[in-house]
């Protein structure tokens, strides 16, 4: 922004200096009248108007690139946020379930207990100790379930810390974007002054030839109004040819600051291209374990099943047992 300013002001100090300093010589004032009228009084701005606009066309070209990227990564970033709350949501679900299947194995053990602690007042201790090692393996997987949502909880933590980080990402880029936009609002404002400046330039070529064709019908009673005259609008040529020539050199630093901006585009258009592989790997990634987590949990609850028919044959032993007492009592 501050640059662009600047530029605007070099432009018009530059011109104020070369229109108050130039002066051509008699000769040359000949010699120029004559080649002026030659070339039919042709304005030398013609060039730097078709190079100006095509300098809008690229300008404006850069900054609707500038805009997509900006709105893809957004999108990635909204990608990725609603992949994050389905984890989430899953992970809760899991979660309840665990816990539901916790709480009805300790209320199976505490069942299994009192089993057992009747069993062993009955003296059957080989029963009972297959029903000890059948708790404990049921703990373990227990335990095993919950060390893997606690490593899934953690897994998703880092993808909101990244999706943090990719928000902060998009923020910059917004502001780079204003940047930008400020600076071509400026460069829009100094191409508007130069318009300006060419317009007043080319009417007064336009007066000072009017003045110059009246002149030539009455060029041997006025001979040295007319001198005075061509003197005058070659020193007008003078200014505007220097001047012309300011603003191509300043065209071409403006081509130059556009070529650097475009490398500095691809740049980020790579940085961007890299960051999205690494996401869509990460992805994959949780992808894949999700599905690990989801067979693991299959498979846990099949031996939970396995279990619960283990002990549903485990009551009906000890209903046997049971009634064989009872039967011995009652023998006794």
């Amino acid at each position: 922004m501050e640059e662009s300013k600047m530029l605007v002001k070099s432009d018009l100090e530059s011109f104020d200096i070369h229109s108050s300093h130039s002066s051509p010589s008699a000769d040359s004032t000949n010699k120029s009248f004559v080649s002026f009228k030659k070339e039919g009084c042709k304005s030398p701005l013609s060039s730097w108007g078709s190079r100006r606009e095509s300098g809008k066309c690229f300008s404006l070209s850069g900054e609707l690139d500038y805009l997509e990227e900006i709105i893809k990564l957004k999108d990635q970033v909204e990608n990725s946020e609603n992949q994050v709350d389905d984890l989430w949501g899953e992970l809760k679900w899991k979660e309840e379930e665990l816990h539901n299947l916790k709480e009805f194995s300790e209320i199976e053990i505490y069942k299994l207990k009192a089993q057992i602690e009747e069993s062993e007042a009955k003296k059957h201790d080989h029963e009972i100790s297959k029903l000890v090692k059948q708790l404990e393996i049921a703990n373990e997987k227990l335990k095993k379930s919950e060390d893997e949502n606690t490593i899934l909880r953690k897994e998703l933590e880092n993808k909101s810390c990244e999706n943090h980080e990719l928000h902060g990402h998009l923020i910059e880029a917004k502001e780079n974007m204003v940047e930008s936009d400020l600076e071509l609002v400026s460069g829009r404002k100094h191409i508007q002054i130069l318009e300006n400046l060419v317009i007043i330039y080319e009417q007064e070529v336009q007066k000072l030839e009017s003045k110059m064709l009246d002149s030539q019908d009455n060029f041997s009673l006025e001979k040295d109004e007319l001198h005075f005259a061509i003197a005058s609008l070659l020193k007008k040529k003078i200014e505007l040819t220097s001047t012309l020539a300011n603003c191509v050199f300043r065209n071409k630093e403006l081509e130059n600051k556009l070529r650097q901006y475009e490398a500095e585009k691809l740049k980020q258009e790579e940085l961007h291209a890299t960051q999205q592989v690494v996401l869509q790997n990460e992805n994959n990634y949780l992808w894949e374990e999700l599905g690990k987590r989801t067979e693991d949990i299959e498979a846990v609850t099949k031996e939970l099943y396995m279990v619960m028919i283990e002990r549903d044959e485990a009551n009906v032993k000890i209903d046997r047992l049971e009634a064989e007492i009872c039967t011995l009592i009652c023998e006794i």
